[in-house]
């Protein structure tokens, strides 16, 4: 039977291949085979059906899952991207899986903004009425309203605590409805839905006939999240309309009170802010089948169009370290973005996030992020010591300025060609961290008596880019001193720089007591001189590690010091209660 199938198809091919081209014969011959094996889709259609846009060529290379393939990022209007992201379903709170996709997606817009120069507009949607909320609100007690304004305001804060971008827009299903359906009627119109006996409207894939294309070449698409309902046609058939059941909220509509079905509302809310032209899609991996799938399929049919969405990209999943499911809220594998950062911070995750692939799979341990801790800990001292010798306060031997000059240029050169394709922030922290290996190593060179030749402006060029590069892609260093915003945070830096040089003195005195005006016969008397200096250099020693407690680390050059503001506080945060024991008692005294 299959021989037979293929032979038909061979005998199509010879007849038509002279009379059409290869790219329309392609087209045609996927059709057909999809029809002789009774398949309702063709995954490889996808391909062929996909047209590169024409306009701004951006270099970069992107993987768009449409096409299972990386693609030129081509854009229409120039130097500008449309971007729509889904967001939440608001009925809980945001655990670190939600955040890797997120934070993903965020050096990913940074990249392009930041890096490439590309003014991107984006769009998050925020569902707020959803089977998941109406339980929620059932369990609690409360009416659906109060709890998405709940999670969508808490949401909102874990975002901006793991320092994620606001989109531009966000959308809500509810503000939404009378476009929803609107939509729903126009696909009604082309004749790619039908209304049940119960109310409710499900589109038909069967005369759509181009189902599939985000699955992979042999999987069925009948697996993954699909509903199953007596009253639809076909397996596949999702739902456009929900009609009302007794209790949960409802709106009237042409076909009776209901709501939104769940992918219809993307489609709407995308094509409402953006129309047709819709640059770039992107959601977790999760969401490729059913949901991109069928978003793709209503808004082709909506607007008549074999392309809808250029370039498609999904992030991968999280997984805590042996459990084989990915984290989830029904599963109770998760950890909230409240309790991660009660730990570490957003800076350690972003950087956890940047050394792997956006797209790939991960397992999160503290082990692993213990590594984008240790990067993260050599960057703050790396940028430290790049600080003290540009001042003066670190003399070493004298090294090859325009070697170093040359690493610079070279390491910006490969930051660029790897963020070219498709974001490859693993390399890239690489390359940086290549740089600043070798700056060290530059750096930790012990320098003779005899005077040598200072680099401040090579140290000084390098120091900038790894501080401005970081930046970029929104890892946050404020270097040996705390920005100085405001009054209180200039006084800080004031003190603490008071402070430093009066330890400083101390310290220095008590070394070398006769640099400091004391007389050779009572520098003689040696053991007197060990017992009184001894309290001083402890004395040093103590303040030291007592300002460690609130993670200011003072550091000592030869008879120079210094200070810096270890990763995760500000100035805000030291208190009088971070204090050891013994300075709390002081302090109230």
């Amino acid at each position: 039977m299959h021989i037979a199938r293929r032979l038909a198809c061979q005998k199509i091919y010879n007849c038509t291949t002279r009379l059409v081209s290869r790219r329309a014969w392609n087209v045609i011959h996927n059709k057909w085979i999809c029809r002789l094996s009774g398949s309702v889709s063709c995954s490889d259609e996808s391909v062929n059906l996909w047209v590169e846009p024409e306009g701004h060529r951006t270099g970069i290379k992107v993987y768009n899952t449409l096409t299972k393939r990386k693609d030129e990022l081509v854009l229409p209007h120039g130097k500008c991207a449309s971007w729509y992201m889904c967001g939440p379903t608001v009925y809980d709170s945001a655990h670190i899986g939600h955040a890797y996709c997120y934070v993903n997606f965020d050096v990913i817009r940074r990249i392009l903004t930041n890096i490439f120069g590309i003014d991107v507009s984006t769009v998050m949607c925020i569902t707020d009425i959803d089977d998941k909320i109406i339980r929620k609100a059932n369990q609690t007690g409360l009416d659906f309203q109060t709890v998405v304004k709940r999670y969508e305001q808490e949401f909102h804060e874990d975002m901006a605590a793991l320092n994620v971008q606001p989109a531009h827009v966000y959308t809500r299903v509810t503000e939404f409805v009378p476009q929803i359906i609107n939509y729903i009627q126009k696909i009604e119109e082309r004749g790619h839905s039908y209304k049940v006996d119960t109310g409710s409207v499900y589109f038909d894939v069967l005369k759509y006939g181009k189902y599939g294309v985000f699955q992979k070449k042999g999987e069925s698409v009948t697996t993954g999240n699909i509903a199953v309902e007596e009253n639809k046609r076909h397996v596949q058939d999702f739902v456009l309309w929900k009609a009302a059941k007794p209790g949960e909220p409802k709106w009237d509509s042409p076909w009776g009170p209901g709501r939104p079905g769940w992918h219809i509302e993307c489609s709407t809310m995308a094509s409402y802010i953006f129309g047709m032209n819709l640059d770039i899609h992107t959601g977790g991996e999760d969401l490729k089948f059913p949901h991109h799938e069928n978003e793709l399929a209503q808004s082709r049919c909506y607007y008549d169009c074999n392309q809808w969405g250029n370039y498609w990209l999904h992030t991968g999943h999280l997984y805590l370290q042996n459990d084989p499911y990915k984290m989830s809220k029904s599963l109770q594998n998760v950890i909230l973005v409240k309790e991660y950062l009660k730990k570490y911070t957003a800076n350690q995750f972003r950087l956890f996030c940047m050394l792997t692939d956006y797209r790939g799979v991960i397992e999160y341990s503290d082990e692993k992020l213990g590594k984008a801790c240790a990067i993260l800990d050599s960057c703050q001292s790396f940028l430290h010591k790049c600080d003290t010798y540009i001042k003066g306060q670190l003399v070493t031997a004298e090294f090859s300025e325009a070697e170093m000059i040359q690493r610079l240029s070279e390491t910006k050169s490969k930051v660029l060609t790897v963020l070219a394709d498709d974001f490859n922030t693993k390399d890239c922290v690489d390359a940086v961290m290549s740089l600043i290996n070798y700056t060290n190593s530059c750096l930790n060179k012990k320098h003779q008596s005899v005077p040598v030749c200072r680099s401040p402006g090579a140290v000084a060029a390098v120091s900038v880019y790894v501080h401005r590069i970081l930046g970029q892609l929104g890892v946050t260093i404020g270097g040996s001193k705390v920005a100085a915003s405001d009054e209180t945070e200039r006084n800080f830096n004031y003190v603490m720089d008071s402070l430093v040089h009066f330890r400083k003195n101390v310290r220095n005195y008590a070394l070398n007591p006769t640099e400091y005006g004391a007389t050779s016969s009572e520098s003689d008397q040696h053991d007197v001189s060990s017992r009184k200096i001894k309290p001083l250099l402890q004395a040093c020693d103590e303040l030291r590690k007592d300002l460690s407690v609130i993670n200011i680390n003072v550091h000592d050059y030869g008879q120079e010091s210094s200070w810096k503001l270890m990763e995760g506080h500000s100035s805000s945060n030291i208190k009088t209660s971070s204090l050891p024991k013994k300075k709390k008692e002081q302090a109230g005294s």
